[in-house]
């Protein structure tokens, strides 16, 4: 069974590359395999991927640092609950299994991210590049500030629609077998940590994409480098008093401060500033995601808790009722309070279909 799970991800990946293939040859765009090791745009490609390979995966690294504290500092199965330390005797701040508590709730955190933070940097990207290039700062900034809104738009409901509905989540995929009650509530405590930085980790995929748009590898992997020493100091506090929970939390807090002082760089930088338009959409977001939430805790209240006994069809009712009742709340206070940004995703939306 492992092995059909491996397989299915290279397959899945494969797939994704091959998609592209039709419409490029519509575009009369095709690829042939010509290794030219001497060309300089290899060398160049070469030159600045480690970069912006350790850019782009600040929040991975951080995911792989928490785990690996996870490791270390939890007590081992049937083994002893403390070490010792310059001779005394110390508990260990997390129980057994701590690393795989860290591991599902990123599984669930990734879905937002993958679906939206990249998809939206990858789009972004070539318009960036593209007035870069023609040093058009005016239209780079308004690029700058639209793809901003549609972050907070997408990042902030999502981080409220996983905090409120991450136990009936938590229920329909892993409840089962060895994932018992306790497994489910430390899981649950984790992902309410990690969501609050969501909207953080996919708007750090849109700005270390501006700093590369301008040819600047560099800066993103100094502010990326202090902000992976700053989690891991948060680590080795938090895990006192939040066990798990505080790998999480620190996680979050270090994209948070990242994309903060990369905003704070690149306005400098390029004399770009974040227009009043920016915080009218955030209020307007931030209204919605409020009666988001409670529209979903209404609605999940009609809704037993069965401790993980229910049966699927209940488990999926009692997440999918609570999550489209949320939807459809933000759906209509985003209408009532006219925000653009919503307007403009739900007319590409029905241009596609």
């Amino acid at each position: 069974m492992i092995y059909a799970v491996a397989i299915s991800t290279f397959l899945s990946g494969l797939v994704q590359v091959i998609i592209h293939i039709p419409t490029l040859r519509k575009k009369e765009l095709y690829y042939r395999f010509i290794p030219r090791f001497s060309h300089p745009g290899l060398k160049l490609v070469l030159t600045r991927m480690a970069p912006i390979v350790f850019g782009l995966g600040i929040v991975q690294v951080n995911v792989l640092l928490d785990s690996l504290i996870a490791v270390g500092f939890s007590a081992p199965q049937g083994g002893p609950g403390s070490f010792n330390f310059a001779g005394m005797a110390v508990h260990f701040p997390m129980k057994a299994g701590a690393a795989s508590v860290l591991y599902y709730s990123d599984r669930l955190i990734q879905f937002p991210l993958g679906v939206f933070g990249i998809a939206m940097a990858t789009a972004v990207f070539p318009l960036f590049s593209t007035h870069a290039v023609r040093e058009d700062w005016n239209n780079f900034s308004t690029a700058f500030n639209k793809a901003l809104k549609f972050i907070l738009l997408i990042g902030i409901p999502a981080s409220m629609a996983i905090i409120m509905l991450r136990e009936p989540i938590i229920d329909l995929l892993y409840r089962r077998n060895q994932f018992d009650a306790e497994s489910a509530y430390r899981t649950s405590r984790v992902i309410l940590f990690y969501a609050f930085g969501i909207w953080a980790y996919c708007g750090l995929h849109v700005l270390i994409r501006a700093f590369y748009s301008v040819k600047d590898t560099v800066t993103p992997v100094k502010v990326g480098a202090a902000c992976v020493g700053l989690n891991l100091v948060l680590n080795l506090s938090l895990i006192w008093v939040l066990q798990e929970g505080g790998l999480a939390l620190s996680t979050a807090i270090s994209a948070i401060v990242q994309i903060v002082i990369l905003t704070i760089i690149l306005q400098k930088r390029l004399c770009i500033k974040i227009g009043n338009e920016v915080f009218v959409s955030l209020q307007k977001t931030v209204i919605a995601s409020v009666s988001m939430v409670f529209v979903c805790w209404f609605v999940l209240r009609m809704f037993p808790d069965l401790n993980g006994s229910g049966s699927l069809y209940f488990k999926g009712l009692r997440l999918f009722v609570p999550l489209l009742s949320a939807f459809a709340a933000f759906a209509g206070t985003s209408v009532l309070l006219k925000s653009e940004e919503f307007g403009h995703l739900v007319k590409l939306s029905l241009r596609r279909m």
